[in-house]
C-alpha cells in the first residue's frame, strides 16, 4: 500500500513510429510523487487495472524485456525510467518521498488503437492525487 500524492504525464500521448515488427507506437512519460516502495511498476498496473485499460500478462506488461503476444494488440509496456532523488523533509535522514519516473507505449497494428489505449491510460493516470494504490 503505497500513497500517490500525483502522477503527472509529462505530455500527451504522441506517435514514436513502428517498431521492428511493424506496430504502431505511441508513447507518453510519467512524473511520480509517492512514498518510497519497491513495487512502483505494480502499483502503476494497478492503477490502469482499476479504470479497465488492460489486464496484466495479457496486454498489459512491465519491463523492456518482455515479448509481446502475437496479434493485432494493442499491448501496453511500463518501463522505469529513474526519476529525481528523493524527497527530503526537515528533520528526517531518509527520503519522505520518490519522484519516480516511467515510460508508457502501447503498441497495435494501426495507429489509431494503439493512441486509443495510450489515451485511456493517460487518462487513467492523469486522475491520481492524493490516494492510496495496493496492488
Amino acid at each position: 500500500m503505497t500513497f500517490f500524492l500525483d502522477i503527472q504525464p509529462t505530455q500527451v500521448p504522441f506517435d514514436l513510429g513502428v517498431d521492428d515488427q511493424g506496430y504502431a507506437c505511441v508513447v507518453f512519460n510519467l512524473y511520480v510523487l509517492r512514498e518510497p516502495s519497491a513495487q512502483f511498476i505494480e502499483e502503476l498496473v494497478k492503477v490502469l487495472e482499476d479504470a479497465d485499460v488492460g489486464t496484466f500478462g495479457k496486454n498489459i506488461f512491465a519491463s523492456s524485456l518482455i515479448a509481446h503476444p502475437t496479434g493485432d494488440g494493442p499491448f501496453l509496456t511500463l518501463v522505469e525510467t529513474g526519476g529525481a532523488g528523493g524527497i527530503r523533509t526537515q528533520n528526517s535522514a531518509a527520503p519522505s518521498g520518490e519522484r519516480a519516473t516511467a515510460s508508457v507505449t502501447t503498441r497495435a497494428k494501426t495507429y489509431k488503437v494503439a493512441r486509443s489505449m495510450a489515451r485511456a491510460a493517460y487518462d487513467a493516470f492523469s486522475v491520481v492525487r492524493n490516494q492510496t494504490v495496493t496492488p
